[in-house]
């Protein structure tokens, strides 16, 4: 483009008409590509045009932004047409008209293209959405396939076209203000040199496009090396209540995601065309819990489902003993007795533990202290030792005395029937979020912090991790300098438990209706002992089990096959061949993810509450952790990860952030 600059501003217009031509060319084909495919209902997301879309006063920070960006490349060919006034027909008119048009032009093709585009692809953040990361840098190469069928190449080749006028463009009026200051003697006389034949300004073009190739080099060469104000590392819910935070603020955030989606350990699959959650799914206690108002300000659905292995008064649950026999009523009200006595022994058990006593310990001191056969003694001791799997995903001898005491958030509990990674999706729409990006090294300079991936880096005033407590104790981040040695000492007495989930789909359903959950007491021989009705969620004959602790672990070396096979037996147990095989299942392995190295963290033996917080303590200002893991007053939990992050945003802004600001304007209610 600086060859035909040189060559003379008359081949720089005929050049400019050409590349003008099959950009709209490829444009026009694009819309109508669209417009045919939503009328004709083949668009992948045709949401209906909605007025809220041209609203200014819905739109936050990051498309203040764009929308400047915008306004400043109107303005670009605007300062071209002007810049080229001596150069035109008629300088007292040809050059206004012409800026003029341009901004028309352009405003009414950005608009049309834009709504088109809406219209076609949808505004969500999955698929083919325009608010979706993963092609949030290019949409136009994702959706061209789509749209334009086999020629969809001529829309790419029209983006790169793109490129190539905006190279002389930007050569073009530099070279001339170069030039009028070289007139006037502002920059040397050089720069006022004419090519006598093509009256180019032949010194100014030269350099401006050195220059141009220069810049274009550099900023290529240091492309991988990104400031922002802060940047946060991980997804997961923990991250993006962080991330939005902090660019509600006003901030620029970087998020370093190295999964290939966002969420964390709330994974959402809808492979099968309704949701499996194979991470987190509860809501745990609605009453004061910080995710409660924020789940209705997003009008996300919630399906009432409170666990727990007895549920005196609540819903019913089919009981059956060591036997396989099932528990009449008369049974299982005795058995609910013990299971009351039996926590109440085991508080009063708790409370003589003494610090650096396992839970184990605590256990059969209170097991002891049950006056009851040996029949029942081991139905309450089954049932302690298996609900610590379920609340740690771990073993009771692994685990504190103190490390189960009672949640400070009581109420019912609440799933999501559309999945649980909704909440994380709609908090992320219009962060900058990079999926693939694995942090290797977090170095602290005098500047701030650098992060480095395997082929970028990433400069910041701040940078959160919000990694798994796993992935920290693994210690796959290398830390320059090391940790201080509170938080590592901290990360290393806390424990990181392992709880699997199995979902098995039957053809039809087995099990009594109006059943919520099935339970086998004192058989801790039988490592399957708890399965819950997902039905309802699915809309399949669906039952969940789990696998925790030592077992969690054990299962994730076997094939999915075994594991099947396993469970089925231990249900055939109890309701005999009128179990039928599977017709699909899911089977999780959270401690082999190397992204997360286990389920949850927990409080192992010699560990503390306040060892989740020791690890939130910021390091020189710079460094901050969040995370479930992080949180000492709500650990292992969704609300705890939310606050965690909530937590890190005010330190960083050095200020009190209302969380009830989360959601933003773009999801606040009307």
């Amino acid at each position: 483009m600086m060859w035909v600059s040189l060559r003379g501003v008359q081949i720089g217009e005929r050049m400019q008409q050409v590349l003008l031509a099959i950009q709209y060319l490829a444009m026009a084909a694009f819309v109508i590509g669209c417009l045919v495919g939503y009328f004709t209902g083949n668009a992948p997301k045709p949401p209906a045009p909605a007025l809220d879309w041209f609203n200014p006063l819905l739109a936050d920070g990051h498309g203040m932004v764009q929308a400047v960006l915008l306004a400043l490349f109107i303005y670009w060919g605007w300062d071209t047409c002007l810049a080229l006034t001596e150069e035109t027909r008629d300088p007292r008119r040809t050059p206004g008209r012409a800026a003029t048009l341009s901004t028309v032009i352009l405003l009414i093709t950005y608009v049309a293209v834009t709504v088109v585009t809406m219209m076609y692809a949808g505004i969500g953040d999955t698929g083919t959405g325009l608010a979706n990361a993963d092609h949030a840098d290019d949409v136009f190469s994702g959706l061209a396939g789509m749209a334009l069928g086999p020629m969809g190449w001529f829309l790419v080749v029209a983006v790169a076209v793109s490129a190539l006028s905006s190279s002389q463009t930007t050569i073009l009026p530099t070279a001339r203000g170069t030039f009028a200051m070289g007139i006037y003697k502002a920059l040397p006389k050089r720069f006022a040199a004419l090519h006598p034949v093509t009256q180019t300004p032949t010194f100014s073009t030269l350099l401006i496009g050195v220059v141009a190739i220069l810049y274009y080099a550099g900023m290529n060469l240091v492309s991988t090396s990104v400031l922002s104000d802060s940047v946060v590392i991980g997804a997961g819910i923990a991250g993006i209540t962080t991330a939005r935070l902090l660019r509600q603020a006003g901030q620029n955030v970087v998020i370093l995601e190295a999964r290939d989606r966002i969420g964390g350990r709330m994974w959402t699959d809808r492979d099968a065309g309704f949701p499996v959650d194979r991470g987190a799914s509860w809501i745990h206690g609605l009453i004061g819990n910080p995710l409660t108002p924020l789940v209705e300000s997003l009008n996300i659905r919630t399906l009432e489902f409170t666990v727990g292995a007895y549920q005196a008064g609540g819903r019913p649950i089919s009981n059956f003993d060591a036997n396989n026999e099932p528990l009449d009523t008369r049974r299982t009200d005795a058995w609910l007795e013990d299971a009351s006595m039996a926590d109440e022994l085991l508080a009063d058990a708790i409370a003589a533990s003494a610090p650096g006593t396992n839970y184990a310990h605590a256990v059969e001191r209170a097991v002891a202290a049950f006056d009851a056969d040996a029949a029942r003694k081991r139905q309450v001791h089954e049932f302690l030792h298996h609900r610590t799997e379920e609340q740690c995903g771990a073993e009771s001898s692994e685990v504190d005395a103190h490390g189960l005491d009672e949640d400070i958030i009581e109420g019912d509990e609440v799933v999501f029937p559309d999945g649980y990674d909704t909440l994380p999706r709609m908090l992320a729409e219009g962060l900058d979020i990079r999926l693939g990006r694995v942090a290797k090294t977090i170095e602290r300079t005098t500047a701030g912090v650098r992060v480095r991936t395997e082929s970028e880096s990433f400069d910041a005033a701040h940078v959160v991790v919000t990694v798994p407590l796993g992935v920290l104790k693994a210690g796959d981040i290398d830390f320059d300098p090391p940790l201080p040695e509170t938080i590592t000492a901290a990360i290393e007495r806390i424990g990181m438990g392992v709880f699997n989930k199995i979902f098995l789909r039957f053809p039809e359903r087995f099990w009594a209706d109006g059943v919520y959950a099935i339970r086998q007491l004192g058989s801790p021989s039988h490592p399957w002992h708890s399965w819950y009705d997902v039905s309802e969620i699915s809309g399949e004959p669906m039952l969940l089990t789990f696998a925790g602790g030592a077992w969690g672990r054990e299962i994730e070396s076997m094939d999915d096959e075994d594991i099947v096979d396993s469970v089925v037996t231990s249900l055939r147990r109890m309701y005999g061949d009128a179990v039928p095989s599977p017709v699909a299942h899911w089977i999780t392995r959270w401690g082999a993810d190397e992204f997360s190295r286990g389920s949850y963290s927990y409080i192992a033996v010699g560990a503390s509450h306040d060892d989740h917080d020791a690890i939130a303590e910021p390091v020189a200002d710079v460094l901050h952790f969040a995370g479930e893991a992080t949180y000492g007053a709500e650990p292992a939990t969704v609300h705890g990860a939310l606050l965690s992050g909530h937590r890190a945003a005010e330190r960083i802004l050095g200020r009190t952030v209302p969380l009830k600001t989360l959601p933003g304007t773009q999801h606040a209610p009307r």
